[in-house]
């Protein structure tokens, strides 16, 4: 960002893997993600204490966001898909949540009325997968997925972990952050929630950059924007 403007570049990204590990090991609330997120806290304050030194400061715009949230998960809030399905009605199982069943045809109703009983899970045809999902119509995914409530395990062997995520959107614990401040945004202002595919359109639109086709809904984000005079 020290460069001359014309090297400058107009878009720099920063990615940190934590806390999702500690998140996984110690769970949400756990000692070690409490101590991870005081450290991430700090770099996060540092690279503020950089910004705000250059003499260009008031031209940044600066948006902190993750890609998901974390629950707690435990081994006595595990379903086994051996109880619930015969091995001979599918060809194999992918993911642990969602996860994703490629059924035999001629047992993709049996799959489905079988987990369709089943309590703490959910079980979707292909074509009724929710439109929030975003992958409803992809060609790669399989007949049938599974998304277990939020905290519960669906699979073949519940997970060592402490923490997991890739539950339903509506699950409160898998709400994400979003703060943003810098010449383009609103002051102190508190948006409704929006769905996290809109950020690259809110990027596209802070660069001056031709957005290219995706899932993202515009007018989630043009509320936290600065109306030009």
């Amino acid at each position: 960002m020290q460069k001359p403007e014309p090297e400058r570049p107009r878009l720099i990204t920063l990615y940190m893997d934590e806390p999702d590990g500690a998140g996984h090991r110690s769970g949400p609330g756990g000692k070690e993600t409490a101590a991870v997120v005081q450290q991430l806290d700090s770099l996060i304050g540092h690279l503020i204490q950089g910004i705000d030194a250059l003499p260009f400061s008031d031209q940044v715009n600066l948006i902190v966001t993750s890609d998901h949230g974390m629950t707690d998960v435990s081994s006595s809030r595990f379903i086994t898909i051996d109880e619930h399905l015969n091995p001979a009605w599918y060809d194999r199982v992918i993911g642990s949540n969602p996860s994703f069943i490629f059924a035999k045809p001629q047992f993709r109703d049996s799959v489905y009325q079988a987990l369709s009983q089943v309590e703490h899970i959910q079980v979707y045809r292909k074509h009724e997968i929710p439109a929030s999902f975003h992958y409803g119509t992809n060609p790669h995914i399989s007949d049938l997925i599974v998304v277990a409530d939020c905290g519960w395990q669906f699979g073949t062997r519940p997970s060592s972990t402490l923490g997991a995520h890739g539950y339903d959107i509506y699950c409160p614990d898998m709400q994400v952050i979003f703060f943003a401040y810098g010449p383009n945004f609103k002051t102190n202002y508190q948006g409704a929630p929006f769905d996290n595919t809109a950020i690259y359109l809110l990027l596209s639109v802070l660069s001056g950059v031709e957005p290219a086709p995706g899932d993202g809904d515009i007018n989630q984000i043009l509320p936290f924007l600065q109306t030009k005079d």
